[in-house]
């Protein structure tokens, strides 16, 4: 074969595999001895040092630790770092391996009895708390940058019962909102509106409006504590809200965040109106740290308007009249019942029933915008 090749060929007989096989008998006559050329299975020659690692992933044969060299388990799956998997060992034989031992174990798994109690559940759950769940030791406790520092008081952690109705978002704005500078005062500004704005094209942006005059903020805010706190309409006070300005949202907004809003209550807060309309007294709100969850971030920033192309569009709302009404029995019962799966622990959702199908009706379109439910 070496006098074949076109180019020079040096072939050494004393490394790697011999080219000349012919003189083999094994390899050509069926009653030769396979030893000529094969290692007895029964009497495995003794590996060198500097060799063992090719071993690797191989399995050995239990006479291989008989002849010193390392026994590898059976249940380990046949890998070779030091050849071309896919020309020399194939996925299929090393799934193979692993099978017999995979299924004997899921057999064993399908034939132990599991306790599926309630005590035995809710032993397993408490198992999986930190030992944090079983009492905490403040003086083990250290601040990470400051050791100077000591803990004196542990709170438990619980979710706020009176902001869970409320979706809450984070907005930055890319300068303060409204026309006013910025050491005045502008107390409309916690009671702005943010109406999303979807147009024909596939545009999104967000309409922001404000209230017409600080008196009219002022006592909107008020009314809302009273209707809230009694569930039921006032003298239906409409305040109207101007449209601002327009914003759209850059790439990065919109994100979900873990962020937490949390609240330390020693359980001597006065009593305030929720979300749901119910008052809290002291006693009925034990001590301990109330979050809210944010759901998401958004970054705004004005939006540009093409000098080319009109400015209104058929769903652009330049006045709200925003009022307040009281919730109707269903909204009341849903709401309820989305505290109680707060609350309660041993919580179950009720039977759905069927509901009928919306029905649909015309709208016409205009420039101001009547919103009684908030």
């Amino acid at each position: 074969m070496a006098n074949e090749m076109t180019f020079p060929m040096v072939v050494d007989a004393e490394m790697g595999m011999p080219l000349d096989l012919s003189r083999y008998e094994c390899l050509w006559q069926d009653d030769a001895d396979p030893l000529q050329l094969n290692p007895d299975p029964d009497n495995i020659p003794p590996v060198d040092p500097k060799d063992e690692f090719m071993l690797e992933g191989f399995m050995a044969q239990p006479s291989a630790s008989r002849s010193g060299s390392q026994a590898i388990s059976g249940s380990q799956p046949l890998q070779v770092s030091w050849l071309r998997r896919t020309e020399y060992v194939t996925a299929k034989d090393s799934s193979s391996k692993g099978q017999p031992l995979a299924r004997g174990s899921r057999d064993d798994d399908d034939d132990a009895d599991v306790d599926i109690s309630r005590e035995a559940q809710i032993r397993d759950v408490e198992a999986t708390f930190p030992p944090s769940y079983r009492g905490i030791n403040m003086a083990n406790i250290k601040h990470p940058t400051k050791p100077g520092r000591k803990a004196i008081e542990v709170f438990d952690l619980l979710p706020d019962p009176e902001t869970f109705a409320t979706t809450s978002d984070i907005f930055r704005f890319p300068e303060r909102p409204g026309e006013r500078p910025l050491h005045q005062e502008d107390p409309r500004l916690d009671s702005a509106l943010l109406r999303p704005v979807r147009l024909d094209d596939g545009e999104n942006f967000i309409a922001y409006y404000l209230a017409r005059e600080d008196k009219q903020a002022i006592e909107l805010k008020e009314q809302r504590n009273v209707s809230l706190e009694l569930n039921v309409a006032t003298d239906a006070m409409r305040v109207p809200y101007d449209l601002i300005r327009d914003y759209e949202t850059k790439p990065s907004g919109s994100e979900q965040t873990n962020d937490l809003v949390i609240l330390f209550d020693h359980g001597d807060l006065p009593a305030h109106t929720d979300a749901v309309g119910s008052s809290r007294e002291y006693s009925q709100r034990p001590k301990g740290v109330y979050y809210k969850a944010i759901s998401r971030r958004h970054v705004l920033k004005r939006r540009r308007v093409d000098p080319n192309e009109p400015t209104d569009y058929h769903t652009k709302t330049d006045v709200i009249n925003l009022a307040y009404r009281a919730m109707d029995e269903t909204e009341s019962a849903e709401r309820d019942n989305d505290l109680e799966e707060l609350m309660n622990p041993n919580y179950e959702p009720p039977e759905e029933e069927e509901e009928a199908a919306p029905m649909v009706t015309d709208t016409q379109e205009t420039t101001a915008l009547d919103v009684d439910d908030f």
